[in-house]
């Protein structure tokens, strides 16, 4: 299993022990059984924050497109969900809705929403429809062609759920860092003597649907939105999450705050994107926990 060091959110901690993973949240700690051997946690949530409860769940998402449940005080034992890989987007992020009770992943191209009722162990599937976009932003989406894209959803504390399109791309980094033995001349800034050329992942621009009244079990309806009203969302590598702006003093309503190869937040009213940077002007580009321990 890949190391992860601890994060935190609300208290929420998580680490690796002698044990094996471990859950941490107010008095109550959760020791999760082993992983297979190699296996990467991508992303992780749960049905609620820490409890004793023998109903309380725990998912993961693994490298290959594996999920994995357990009930960490049931029965305590990875129970493998034999259908997710190739039917998952494998760089999206697994969440727990717990409007619906159930976990769910988007699919590759997110035409379906993968879910996992609590008490199952396949996934089924429901069909995602998207109203018609304005022709301005559908002009500004033509100029996406080269982007990679991440799916995410998010659901808001009053249970409306939210699909986060994330458009991401590469660019040659404004330091280009040549081999100590290369005879090519460069006027750039030079660092040590194992220099190499870099390129920098961009964050370019998020799209947000909401789903729509007309939606069911086996269908959603999703609508595209620039206003998100009194929220802010975080993105990144575990589940997605949103807060209402005022009751976080100095975060910004209608943003996404995001991290991954690069932190930053995202206004969709303006449309503008602003990537944090460190007191070197170079990118933060942490990939691994914690995330959001600084202030912002």
């Amino acid at each position: 299993m890949s190391r992860l060091n601890p994060f935190s959110r609300d208290g929420l901690k998580f680490n690796l022990t002698d044990k094996g993973p471990a859950i941490h949240y107010k008095g109550v700690s959760a020791y999760l059984p082993p992983l297979p051997t190699g296996s990467q946690v991508q992303s992780l949530a749960m049905s609620s924050l820490p409890t004793r409860e023998k109903d309380w769940v725990v998912g993961v998402k693994l490298s290959g497109s594996r999920l994995s449940v357990c009930r960490p005080f049931g029965r305590s034992k990875w129970i493998d969900i034999k259908n997710a890989p190739g039917c998952i987007n494998p760089s999206s992020s697994l969440m727990f809705s717990k409007d619906d009770k159930r976990f769910y992943i988007p699919s590759p191209g997110c035409n379906y929403l993968c879910y996992l009722e609590e008490e199952h162990d396949k996934l089924e599937f429901m069909g995602l429809k998207f109203d018609d976009i304005p022709a301005s932003v559908s002009n500004e989406v033509s100029e996406l062609s080269s982007c990679s894209r991440t799916d995410h959803l998010v659901e808001s504390p009053t249970g409306n759920l939210f699909l986060v399109k994330w458009y991401s791309m590469y660019g040659e980094d404004s330091k280009v860092w040549m081999d100590s033995d290369s005879d090519s001349d460069t006027d750039l800034e030079k660092d040590d003597e194992n220099e190499v050329s870099t390129l920098k992942h961009v964050t370019k621009k998020f799209m947000v649907y909401r789903a729509g009244d007309q939606s069911c079990d086996y269908n959603k309806t999703m609508i595209y939105t620039e206003d998100i009203g009194d929220l802010y969302m975080f993105l990144g590598h575990s589940q997605a999450f949103c807060v209402p702006a005022s009751t976080s003093p100095g975060l910004k309503p209608n943003c996404i705050y995001f991290v991954g190869r690069n932190f930053g937040v995202y206004d969709l009213t303006t449309k503008t994107c602003t990537t944090f940077h460190k007191d070197d002007e170079c990118p933060v580009t942490r990939i691994e926990f914690p995330y959001w321990q600084f202030s912002l």
